[in-house]
């Protein structure tokens, strides 16, 4: 159902809408980074990688990586959010620590001193990533509706 704004209504909910979409986009690359990780941690595992491939890189990646995505959370977070998408943003920031919770389990399976990663850890977090991302993508498809309201 659309509601009827008035324009500085109309240009808030627009910028706040608009950045949406930028993040939802900056998360959907940093997922597809985090999930070619996540095969190439279990590559490794199973040594079937290219002889430079290793464990100790693969987890600097993917620390690195996932400060990119603590920081885009944090601009999610800090961003003013109209009265009338509080809750749609409450399960996008929910939906966002769900995701980052598996971040951390994947760089914690990796022990970079022994060379050796749980692999079951790895797999089951894939799992729980795409949870996590089918959460988000209900979340973003409520802002896709109420894009075609503005």
């Amino acid at each position: 159902m659309c509601v009827v704004m008035n324009t500085s209504d109309f240009q808030y909910t627009r910028m706040y809408l608009e950045f949406l979409k930028q993040q939802m986009s900056k998360l959907i690359t940093l997922d597809d980074v985090f999930n070619e990780y996540s095969e190439t941690i279990l590559n490794i595992s199973n040594r079937n990688c290219l002889a430079k491939e290793n464990l100790k890189d693969l987890k600097a990646y993917f620390a690195k990586n996932q400060q990119r995505y603590k920081k885009l959370c944090q601009q999610l977070v800090d961003v003013p959010v109209p009265n009338r998408f509080t809750n749609l943003h409450d399960n996008i920031l929910q939906a966002l620590e769900k995701y980052q919770q598996t971040l951390q389990a994947c760089t914690n399976a990796i022990d970079a001193t022994t060379n050796s990663v749980c692999t079951t850890v790895v797999e089951k977090q894939a799992v729980r990533r795409l949870r996590a991302k089918t959460l988000l993508a209900s979340a973003v498809w409520g802002v896709h509706e109420l894009r075609a309201c503005v």
